[in-house]
């Protein structure tokens, strides 16, 4: 996470003996900073390929884990300015298939790329939440096309869920979950009032999906 230092490697390790295996840095692209404050990575759908995320908005492609030198390539930059007051950065990002959607807070909005040729990512999408909007957190339902979202600026206090097409990748908000008389979609946690008293408003940051159990008797 950002601190004093900017951090422009991942590790490699191997869980059975947690023996580190490699050390990796990530090169700059042509904006010069792409590489810094190194965030995600997760595994295509292809199962070997995997991608490295950035919080300034790069993505990298790494080949050859398995090997004694990965390879790293810069394959997309989202567009990134640093915030002022409000966070900018690119942060979590959901797959479907061979799609990868990306929180992309400086432009307010969720990319959805086409991942079938990790060395050429294509656009299919993109869903702009609003200029003053911080996009930050989704997370997608296990077996489902749902995804929740949570963010700050003017997402602040809410959460959100969009739905996204398997087949073509678009990307909606569900206008139908969204607090009673509510002008925007989403639950909002902007209250004073709670069932366990009147303890001001809350900020929806992480958010998953759980499958509910029933309560013992």
């Amino acid at each position: 996470m950002a601190g004093e230092y900017a951090g422009r490697s991942f590790q490699v390790w191997r869980l059975s003996d947690l023996a580190l295996l490699h050390t990796v840095p990530l090169p700059p692209g042509p904006r010069g900073d792409e590489n810094l404050h190194v965030a995600e990575a997760r595994v295509l759908a292809d199962g070997e390929s995997v991608i490295v995320t950035t919080f300034v908005c790069g993505m990298y492609l790494v080949r050859g884990l398995d090997g004694d030198a990965p390879e790293v390539d810069l394959v997309w930059t989202f567009p990134w300015k640093p915030g002022e007051a409000e966070d900018t950065d690119c942060a979590l990002p959901v797959q479907l298939g061979r799609y990868w959607v990306q929180t992309v807070a400086t432009t307010g909005s969720l990319v959805v790329l086409d991942m079938s040729d990790p060395r050429e990512p294509q656009v299919v999408d993109e869903l702009t939440i609003g200029d003053d909007a911080r996009p930050h957190w989704i997370s997608r339902e296990p077996g489902g096309d749902r995804i929740v979202l949570t963010g700050g600026g003017s997402l602040t206090g809410r959460v959100v869920l969009l739905s996204l097409d398997p087949d073509s990748g678009a990307l909606t908000v569900i206008e139908d979950f969204r607090s009673p008389g509510a002008e925007q979609a989403g639950v909002n946690f902007t209250r004073e009032r709670w069932p366990h008293g009147e303890t001001g408003p809350a900020y929806a940051h992480g958010a998953v999906f759980a499958r509910p159990t029933a309560m013992p008797r």
